[in-house]
């Protein structure tokens, strides 16, 4: 399989005493698209309930941790990158739009914890606010997991921008109101929020903040 020779040369795969490193890629990838419990995968691959937590746990973190594999998928591209195909394609995203790499938003991922209080987002449940950055491939290029679901996305901006998150210089994202405007960041007029699923919603729009918002929803609808 390539992904378990992809993981294996990354050594984030391995044999282990009890378990073949195809039967722990074959456990974690039946969780991860089944949603099974431990109990059924348990049945399923003829292993303990410690051996299918441990399995997961590990793979999942030696994953994750492993820097050459994760640079080798989500990477930002170079400052002397092309103009996506999907912007210089399109008249109504060319030129103004030309040295556009991708769009940011965040993404709440429901979890369960013990102390839910910091992690209760604004829709009333705990999840943990992730910020993404992907291409106009639908390719992400930057992501930042862990956050609070109470944390706002432009807190995260901050903190991805004083971590590890470098935009090429002349290059910018699309994001919505939530982020700051930014050489880095253009986001939508605040006085216009358009939705790309209101009805009536089209390109004759009157003014131009109107068109300006709905031509920056458009380009930035990649990342919803």
């Amino acid at each position: 399989m390539v992904l378990k020779d992809l993981l294996e040369d990354h050594e984030a795969l391995y044999n282990s005493k009890h378990v073949t490193s195809t039967n722990k890629l074959g456990i974690l990838l039946h969780m991860l698209i089944t949603g099974l419990s431990n109990r059924k995968l348990q049945q399923r691959f003829q292993q303990s309930a410690s051996t299918i937590l441990i399995t997961i746990n590990q793979l999942v973190k030696d994953i994750t941790s492993n820097r050459a594999l994760i640079r080798k998928f989500i990477t930002l591209p170079a400052h002397d990158a092309k103009t996506p195909n999907k912007i210089k394609s399109n008249s109504k995203f060319s030129p103004y739009f030309d040295n556009c790499i991708g769009a940011v938003d965040g993404s709440h991922i429901p979890v369960h914890v013990n102390n839910q209080t910091p992690f209760v987002n604004r829709k009333g449940y705990p999840s943990q606010n992730t910020l993404a950055i992907c291409n106009f491939n639908m390719e992400f290029m930057f992501v930042m997991p862990g956050w609070e679901g109470s944390a706002h996305d432009g807190r995260l901006w901050d903190e991805a921008w004083s971590s590890s998150l470098k935009i090429p210089d002349g290059k910018w994202l699309l994001g919505n109101a939530g982020y700051p405007l930014s050489e880095s960041c253009l986001v939508s007029i605040l006085s216009n929020q358009i939705s790309l699923e209101r009805p009536g919603c089209c390109w004759g729009e009157k003014t131009y903040q109107e068109l300006f918002n709905l031509q920056h929803a458009s380009a930035r609808n990649v990342i919803e």
